[in-house]
């Protein structure tokens, strides 16, 4: 393996972690600022989306010149295509904060449920904790937390259910108007997904170290709703 490859693929791993803990800091940031209808905290979520996207296609380009100068084989080729799909559900995962940051925008001056605020924000550190291990594991290169994130993602999509189930409460009982039942609504949407590409981030892990993606999100979806 030629220098210029381990200089390149440090720089890109080095870069996956920058915007992962960006990330990382940035879902629960973004929530409590709807919450609280911050609008100023969720501007410069939205304005910091350009650069998050800059550094994303930067180590993507540095992928695309290892794979056409070096053509790695093995463990190599394995390394170097997980790292492209870890930038494209960063990005994608990111792009679903600044949605939640547009929320906050269209949110101000709407009163919100209580059972609702505090559900989001559950959400909103439980997608961040399967974040944060996500990039740990890949930092490491540790199969095992890797694996364990598909678990605790279980937890994310239960207290997205009883966010669902809250915002018809809510709604039902003359609590939370039909805007903001809608919008909170998407959010959790966007929360749950977030959860996803963690699991997702998790299955390229996997197979950056043995050559195995393992199911992917329907089919563990699936499994878990047998």
């Amino acid at each position: 393996m030629t220098q210029p490859f381990h200089s390149k693929i440090e720089q890109v791993e080095s870069g996956i972690i920058e915007m992962g803990n960006e990330l990382v800091a940035n879902i629960p940031k973004t929530a409590l600022a709807l919450l609280a209808s911050d609008t100023v905290t969720a501007d410069e979520v939205f304005k910091a989306d350009e650069e998050f996207n800059r550094i994303a296609a930067e180590l993507e380009q540095l992928c695309y010149m290892h794979l056409a100068l070096q053509k790695p084989n093995g463990p190599e080729l394995r390394r170097t295509i997980s790292s492209l799909r870890i930038i494209a559900d960063l990005e994608r995962s990111h792009d679903l904060v600044v949605n939640i940051a547009k929320a906050t925008i269209r949110m101000v001056g709407y009163q919100v449920d209580p059972s609702i605020s505090k559900l989001v924000g559950e959400m909103a550190r439980q997608a961040a904790f399967e974040f944060k291990h996500a990039i740990e594991a890949y930092q490491k290169k540790d199969e095992t937390l890797a694996r364990s994130i598909v678990t605790t993602d279980s937890v994310l999509d239960a207290t997205h259910k009883d966010l669902l189930q809250a915002i018809f409460t809510a709604h039902k009982s003359g609590n939370c108007e039909i805007e903001v039942a809608l919008q909170y609504a998407l959010v959790g949407r966007f929360l749950e997904r977030i959860g996803d590409h963690a699991v997702n981030l998790a299955r390229s892990i996997e197979f950056s170290i043995t050559g195995d993606l393992g199911p992917d999100i329907e089919t563990i979806t699936r499994m878990e709703n047998r």
